[in-house]
């Protein structure tokens, strides 16, 4: 990669990090984060510290899903989690705490040695194979005895639900096109959703955003996508009624999956953020593993958090206060931080790329 001054001297330092080091980075960025925004950097200190925090120029609070907000926080406690189980994996027993910079949360993770002996199997770690499947899943039931393993992951504030009697399915796909109703009519996240798109490969090449090859669309799906990525477009379109229709199709891929699994808790609260999505990581990396497909759903969450403060347009109040009352009973008064649509596969999807390890490591953390 290309590098001007500034980015020079985090080069010289990366060249000098142990193995090891630059394993667990790269495990932590293989993380989820919002249509593969990848928001976080990693800094390595001595003795044994492995800092993650929001990259200040990659995540500001200008940005949708700036630092601190919900989304960010399950991408920060997806991350750790990534690093623990590899560190678990290699002999250790890391320890992380939570700790502020400039009034953001951030993790930090200390080893207790800080040049273990590494093996190239750490790669063929579950956390490197982890992927997002938007393809059609099959019809064949999750096995009960590997559902039932999945819920028992629970935590103490953090559970995981399943959509197994069909009448809390039903309501958990209708409060998903209810909420992308919103969503399509939303300027602010129709927006960032078109930025994040990558139509070309020399944009896919750059490691960011979500390249159109991952997703599930029919003949002619991209040339749609590029036509209503203009706002203004989409503003017209939505008069004829075009956010139903989109909104249909978004919850068609749950209705054809055989389960729908969702992670909650009590409260919407930094910590817990984090620790949804910890959990989070852990169910999907379970899954994976047993040859089992995940796709994320944050329509709902995102809603949620969007009337929380205050930044609901207004002609959709009343539409997303509907929203949240219906997902409160749904949810059984917890709130939901994020769904999982999960079955077999019925084929291997291309995969999101990451940044190289060079635009995530920074020598300072403070």
């Amino acid at each position: 990669m290309h590098q001007n001054e500034s980015q020079a001297p985090a080069a010289k330092e990366l060249h000098d990090l142990p193995d090891f080091v630059q394993l667990l980075i790269q495990a932590g960025n293989r993380g989820p984060s919002p249509d593969n925004s990848q928001p976080l950097c990693f800094s390595w200190s001595d003795p044994g510290r492995l800092t993650i925090f929001f990259d200040p120029k990659r995540c500001t609070d200008a940005d949708y899903f700036g630092p601190g907000s919900h989304a960010s926080l399950l991408t920060l406690g997806a991350a750790a989690e990534n690093i623990q189980q590899v560190a678990t994996a290699a002999g250790f027993e890391p320890s992380w705490s939570w700790s502020e910079r400039e009034g953001v949360k951030q993790i930090e993770i200390k080893l207790a040695a800080t040049d273990p002996s590494f093996s190239q199997e750490l790669w063929n770690h579950p956390v490197f194979s982890r992927h997002t499947n938007r393809l059609p899943f099959a019809s064949t039931p999750v096995e009960a005895e590997l559902l039932q393993s999945i819920v028992d992951l629970k935590s103490d504030c953090i559970q995981v639900l399943t959509s197994q009697e069909e009448s809390t399915r039903q309501q958990w796909i209708q409060l998903v096109n209810s909420a992308s109703e919103l969503r399509f009519q939303t300027r602010d996240t129709h927006e960032w959703l078109a930025r994040s798109l990558r139509f070309s490969q020399t944009d896919v090449e750059k490691g960011d955003g979500l390249d159109v090859a991952t997703l599930a669309l029919p003949p002619g799906g991209k040339y749609f996508l590029k036509l209503i990525s203009d706002w203004s477009r989409m503003a017209r379109l939505n008069k004829v009624g075009i956010y139903r229709l989109m909104a249909w199709i978004e919850a068609q891929a749950l209705k054809q999956s055989p389960m729908i699994l969702a992670i909650a808790g009590p409260n919407n609260t930094q910590e817990e953020a984090c620790e949804a999505g910890r959990m989070m990581e852990k169910v999907w990396l379970q899954l994976n593993a047993n040859g089992i497909a995940v796709q994320p759903y944050y329509v709902i969450t995102d809603q949620l958090v969007r009337l929380e403060q205050d930044k609901t347009p207004p002609a959709l109040d009343s539409a997303a206060r509907r929203l949240a009352d219906q997902a409160g009973s749904s949810f059984d008064q917890l709130f939901p931080h994020i769904l999982l649509r999960i079955g077999y596969p019925k084929a291997d999807p291309t995969r999101s790329k990451r940044y190289p390890l060079d635009k995530v490591y920074s020598p300072l953390s403070r």
